[in-house]
């Protein structure tokens, strides 16, 4: 790591830390020297100390690299032998798209949402795919601008929740995930 950035509350980024990362080696990226990663000071945080080596896993996100706890970023002496494994990787000539749809039960406890149909359209092709018994889903797709409607079921009303991408619209990219999230709530 070369330096950090403490981001402010209040200012246009949330509380957090902005890394400029020297880099040893890329995987799936054109290469370059030196990156910028941003990691939020929430409960998603992944934070960098000085002076450690890590194999980070970023996502591109409202225009920057940001890193969390919830991928296999990890200190490269505990990578073990996922390096190894990277770099017998091919890149998919598909996309993949996935996600879930949650409900809220009582004091708001997440619940998956099973059986719910997800319609995604590219130009003049339908693919669909059914929510999973834990509420997720998962669909393989050529790559290409996709948009993904939700059969309503009745009693309920399932929309978008903040998800990565916009479901109206979103470019399936050949080796990537579109990730997706729904919320389905009583009428």
């Amino acid at each position: 790591m070369i330096a950090i950035q403490t981001m402010p509350p209040n200012a246009p980024d949330y509380d957090g830390w902005l890394y400029d990362v020297k880099i040893e080696e890329l995987f799936r990226v054109s290469h370059r020297e030196i990156i910028q990663v941003y990691t939020g000071n929430d409960s998603g945080r992944f934070p960098l100390e000085n002076g450690k080596e890590y194999v980070l896993f970023a996502a591109k996100s409202e225009g920057r690299l940001e890193i969390d706890n919830c991928e296999a970023n990890v200190l490269l002496a505990d990578a073990g032998s996922s390096i190894q494994k990277l770099r017998t990787i091919r890149i998919p000539a598909d996309a993949l798209v996935e996600g879930n749809v949650k409900s809220f039960g009582a004091a708001d406890q997440e619940m998956p949402f099973a059986g719910v149909q997800i319609v995604f359209r590219s130009g003049g092709t339908r693919r669909t795919v059914v929510s999973d018994k834990d509420g997720n889903f998962q669909l393989h797709v050529p790559p290409g601008l996709y948009s993904a409607d939700i059969r309503q079921v009745p009693g309920w009303r399932i929309e978008d929740f903040n998800s990565i991408e916009s479901p109206s619209s979103f470019h399936a990219r050949a080796g990537r995930c579109s990730a997706l999230q729904f919320v389905a709530r009583k009428n």
